[in-house]
Parts: structure tokens; C-alpha cells; sequence
């Protein structure tokens, strides 16, 4: 990342190196940025928590997102824990147990190459963007940039467990929603006109 914008190389990533005191922020700020999305690396569905002797339900550490996974629960992530809106509390009682969509914020080094990848692109594009390099540099890092993001992209895609059926436009074709060439029958119901 330092050498992107001309800087010397460094042995250790505890140092007073100005650069590495610019650079370190923005790799940490674009590793948040990508891990709160939520993806197939970081996500737990359906986690099971148990209530605290209190009720309260503790989020594991390192939590970026909590949503309930039933989608008509109430609860809401508040710091570390889940609290109950309508009765305003983070004692929720008649719970023995919450499901829950969790993201985690895993270590940069325990991501997906192609994560590492995207994250450093980003933050290379922002090094070189914000110490005004020449516009060839900004031009080749913009490249390495797109390519990272497609390859990242490639894989999440490749790695999601979808298919036509999962399309919402698909569904309202299969079920009759869209009848190209024909006007609908206001005089049955559902029926159209040949």
C-alpha cells in the first residue's frame, strides 16, 4: 500500500512511519466498510442465543450486525445487546432462546483472498487518490481497483445459494403476473382477454 504512493517499505506495522500512520486508518476503515455489508465469510444465519440469567441476550464479540431471523421479531441490536422496542427493555422474557442473522468482524488475515484483495484495492485507490499521484498511477489503480472488485464479486456471486426461482420478477411470470399481447377482463376475476 506504501509503495503506491512512493513510500519506503517497513518491516513492522508498529511504527511511527508518517505514511503508515495515514495508511493503517484507511485499510481499517474499507476492512469495516466490506465486513459490515455481510457476506458468505462472515455471516452466521440462524445463530441461537440463549438468555443471560437476567434475559438479557448477549451478541457474540466482534458483533457488526444482529437481525432477528424470524422477520416479524421486534428486537433490535443495541451495543451488545438485543433489546425489545415495544416493551422498551433488554430483559425479554418468554424467549428460552433468540435466532439471529449475525455479521462478525473476522481478522483481515482469516478473510477470503479475494476479500483481502478488494480491500486493498480500495484502500490503494484512496491512498493514491488523496496524495494527489499522477493521473497515470490513479489510472493503473483504478484498474487494479475494478479488477479486484469484479473477481471479489465473481466469487460472492458463485458462492450465494440462488437460482431463477429466486428472482421475484421469474415469480410473478409463473404466477401470471405479467400476460404480454392481452388486456385483463375486469368481468372475471383474473381472467383476461385472449
Amino acid at each position: 500500500m506504501l509503495a503506491s504512493i512512493g513510500s519506503s517499505a517497513i518491516v513492522t506495522e508498529t511504527g511511527t512511519n508518517p505514511n503508515l500512520l495515514l495508511a493503517q486508518p484507511i485499510l481499517d476503515r474499507k476492512n469495516l466498510t466490506v465486513q459490515a455489508q455481510g457476506h458468505w465469510f462472515n455471516t452466521d444465519w440462524s445463530l441461537e442465543l440463549a438468555p443471560t440469567a437476567s434475559g438479557e441476550f448477549i451478541l457474540p464479540q466482534n458483533t457488526l450486525k444482529a437481525q432477528p431471523s424470524d422477520h416479524s421479531a421486534v428486537y433490535v441490536r443495541r451495543g451488545v445487546r438485543m433489546y425489545d422496542p415495544t416493551e422498551h427493555t433488554y430483559n425479554i422474557t418468554g424467549l428460552d432462546t433468540m435466532s439471529l442473522n449475525v455479521v462478525i468482524k473476522l481478522d483481515f488475515d482469516d478473510l477470503p483472498q479475494t476479500a483481502i484483495d478488494y480491500i486493498e484495492a480500495s484502500a490503494i485507490l484512496e491512498m493514491v487518490t488523496n496524495f494527489d499521484s499522477d493521473p497515470a498511477t490513479v489510472k493503473v489503480r483504478t484498474q487494479s481497483f475494478a479488477l479486484a472488485r469484479e473477481a471479489f464479486n465473481i466469487e460472492r456471486r458463485s458462492l450465494r445459494n440462488i437460482s431463477l426461482k429466486d428472482n421475484p420478477t421469474y415469480a410473478r411470470i409463473v404466477a401470471g403476473g405479467y400476460r404480454h399481447g392481452v388486456q385483463p377482463n375486469p368481468n372475471i376475476i383474473g381472467g383476461y382477454y385472449g
